[in-house]
C-alpha cells in the first residue's frame, strides 16, 4: 500500500468539519483560528468575490476540516454549488460519512441576511442533516445583546421559520477587532466556542445520500428577499397588533386590578370595623365580668368579716365566761382552803388539850 492510500484510509476514520457561509462571513477565519495556524485563505476580497473559490481539505486528526465557497459569490455561484455538493459528499461513493456541519451566518441592520438564511435552506434540503451549527459572526455589542435577549426570540423565530428543520446549536461570537482587515489571521478563541463546536453530534450518512446543492440565481435570491422583507413586514405588523392587544389587555386588567384593590381595600376595612367592634364587645364583656366578680369577692368578704366579727364576739364572751367561772372556782377554794385551815387548827386545839382518864366504877357483885 503506498503513501497515498494510507493518506485516503486515514481521512476515512477522520471526522469531517464543515464550514459553509457566504463571503465576508469570516468562516475561513474562525477555522484559522480553531486549528491555531492558517491553513485556510482568508482575507480582504476586492475582486467582488470570496477568497475561497473551491473546496479547501485539511486533516488535523481526529478532524477533516473543510471548507467551501459561498453560494451568493455572484460570480462562482454554480461552481460553489458544485464545491459545497462535493464537501458534503466527501468525495466518496457508497461510503458512510461522519461530519458536523456548521453555518457562518452575519446580521445587518438588525436582521440576519436573507442570502445566508437561502444558503442555508438549499444545503439542508440537499443533505440528510440532522445535526447542525449556526454561527453568528462578528456581533457587535447590540447584537450581541440583542440576541441574547427578548429580541434574539424573535430573531431566531423568523430565522428557522425560512428554514426545513430547526437547531438547538446557535452561538454569537462577538466581533473580534484583532481580525478585522487581516489575512489569514489566527487568535485563540472563547473555550465555550471551542467547546460549541467538539460537543455538537456529527451526522452520520452515506454520500448517495447527498443530493446536488441547488445554486442561488438573481430570481430566485430577490423572490426569497421579497419573502423575507414580507415575512418580516408581516410579523412587525403581528408584533404592533400584538403589543396593541396586549396593550388593551393590560389596560382592562388594570382597571380590573384597580376595582378588585378598591373592593378588597373596602372589604378590609368592614372586616376591619367589625374586628374592632368584636373586640370591644369582648372588652366589655370582659370588663362587666370582672366586675361581678370583684363585687362577688367583696360581698364574700363582708359576709366573711360579719362572720369572724360574730367568732370574735362569741370567743370574747366565752373568755368572759371562763374567766368569771376561773375567778368563782378560785373563791371557792379560797373558802374551801379557809375552812379546812379552820378545820385544821380546831383538831390542832384539841390534840393539844390534856387528857382526864375516869376509871369505871366498881362493878358489884350480886
Amino acid at each position: 500500500m503506498d503513501v497515498e492510500d494510507n493518506k485516503a484510509e486515514e481521512d476515512e476514520l477522520l471526522t469531517d468539519i464543515i464550514f459553509i457561509g457566504n463571503p465576508g462571513t469570516g468562516k475561513s477565519t474562525l477555522m484559522n483560528c480553531l486549528v491555531g495556524k492558517p491553513l485556510f485563505e482568508s482575507g480582504l476580497s476586492f475582486s467582488g468575490s470570496g477568497v475561497t473559490a473551491v473546496l479547501q481539505r485539511q486533516a488535523v486528526p481526529p478532524f477533516r476540516w473543510t471548507d467551501t465557497p459561498g453560494l451568493s459569490d455572484a460570480k462562482m455561484r454554480d461552481q460553489a454549488a458544485q464545491e459545497i455538493t462535493k464537501a458534503l459528499k466527501a468525495e466518496g461513493e457508497g461510503t458512510e460519512i461522519r461530519a458536523k456541519v456548521f453555518f457562518v451566518i452575519t446580521v445587518e441592520a438588525g436582521r440576519f441576511r436573507p442570502v445566508d438564511i437561502l444558503t442555508m435552506s438549499l444545503v439542508l434540503e440537499a443533505a440528510p442533516i440532522k445535526y447542525f451549527g449556526i454561527i453568528i459572526n462578528k456581533c457587535t455589542k447590540r447584537i450581541y445583546n440583542a440576541l441574547n435577549g427578548d429580541q434574539g426570540q424573535e430573531m431566531r423565530s423568523l430565522l428557522f421559520n425560512e428554514l426545513p428543520r430547526a437547531t438547538r446549536f446557535l452561538y454569537a461570537m462577538k466581533k473580534m477587532e484583532d481580525l478585522e482587515d487581516e489575512d489569514n489571521a489566527s487568535i485563540d478563541l472563547p473555550d465555550d466556542f471551542k467547546m460549541f463546536i467538539f460537543q455538537q453530534p456529527a451526522n452520520v450518512y452515506r454520500s448517495a445520500e447527498v443530493n446536488e446543492v441547488k445554486a442561488i440565481t438573481s430570481e430566485a435570491e430577490r423572490e426569497f428577499e421579497t419573502r423575507m422583507a414580507d415575512m418580516v413586514a408581516n410579523f412587525d405588523q403581528e408584533k404592533e397588533n400584538l403589543q396593541r392587544s396586549m396593550a388593551q389587555k393590560m389596560a382592562v386588567q388594570a382597571q380590573q386590578m384597580k376595582a378588585d384593590k378598591e373592593r378588597l381595600e373596602t372589604e378590609m376595612r368592614r372586616n376591619m370595623e367589625s374586628f374592632k367592634a368584636q373586640q370591644e364587645n369582648e372588652r366589655l364583656r370582659a370588663k362587666e365580668a370582672h366586675e361581678r366578680e370583684m363585687a362577688n369577692m367583696r360581698e364574700k368578704m363582708t359576709s366573711e368579716k360579719k362572720s369572724a366579727d360574730m367568732i370574735a364576739q362569741m370567743m370574747k364572751q366565752m373568755s368572759e365566761q371562763q374567766a368569771a367561772t376561773m375567778k368563782a372556782m378560785e373563791k371557792k377554794s379560797e373558802r374551801e382552803a379557809a375552812a379546812m385551815r379552820q378545820q385544821m387548827n380546831a383538831m390542832k386545839e384539841m390534840a393539844s388539850r390534856p387528857v382526864h382518864v375516869t376509871a369505871p366504877p366498881p362493878c358489884v357483885v350480886m
